[in-house]
């Protein structure tokens, strides 16, 4: 029963980035700021899903976040 709460947590968090990903390339395609784009797209789904998503989504997707985040951060610190 627990590894169904991880996965069903595990597909919706793909959602959340899935729809995150779209509106960048949405805005990439159409020639406008892509990162304008996923700004303000976080600020939609942080507004309005983040309240909807179950609990292990939650944690799920924090989680994700925060290990993109700390990627994101060690890649600019080794290129300057």
């Amino acid at each position: 029963m627990r590894s169904k709460r991880a996965a069903r947590g595990l597909g919706t968090s793909g959602l959340v980035l899935g729809a995150a990903y779209i509106s960048y390339a949405i805005a990439q395609a159409l020639s406008y700021s892509g990162v304008l784009a996923l700004f303000f797209a976080g600020i939609i789904l942080a507004h309005y899903n983040w309240h909807n998503l179950s609990h292990s989504a939650k944690l799920v997707t924090g989680h994700i976040c925060k290990s993109l985040g700390w990627l994101s951060f060690d890649f600019i610190k080794v290129k300057l």
